[in-house]
């Protein structure tokens, strides 16, 4: 149902697709589907982290959306490093289910003291 998700978003959100950026993610979107919409998102990240801070929690959650799993811990891995506020929802944040049997993500809730 990602269609009709991404169309209550696009009409929840008058005057968005005239912005640049978020034409381009919906023009992704229309092309390439929900995968498209993630590769155009984290092009946007990577651009935007060149500019500003981008915490690598925010990488890891695109990275799990687009089930790369290796780069999806890495960024968890600098996130867990910096303390970065949010990874206390790490074992609850559904976006990391298809990590939660990954040795590396059970060491890494071990480190946290949150094991699930």
């Amino acid at each position: 149902m990602f269609d009709k998700a991404f169309d209550a978003f696009l009409k929840s959100t008058p005057g968005r697709a005239e912005s640049p950026p978020d034409a381009a993610i919906d023009v992704a979107y229309r092309d390439s589907g929900i995968e498209g919409y993630w590769r155009e998102r984290l092009a946007m990240l990577e651009q935007q982290s060149k500019e500003h801070y981008v915490s690598p929690f925010t990488f890891a959650v695109v990275y799990a959306r687009m089930n790369q799993s290796d780069r999806a811990l890495e960024n968890l891995e600098k996130a867990f490093e910096e303390r970065y506020p949010s990874m206390v929802f790490v074992p609850i944040e559904p976006v990391f289910d298809g990590l939660r049997s990954h040795p590396r993500f059970q060491d890494l809730l071990r480190r946290m003291s949150l094991r699930e």
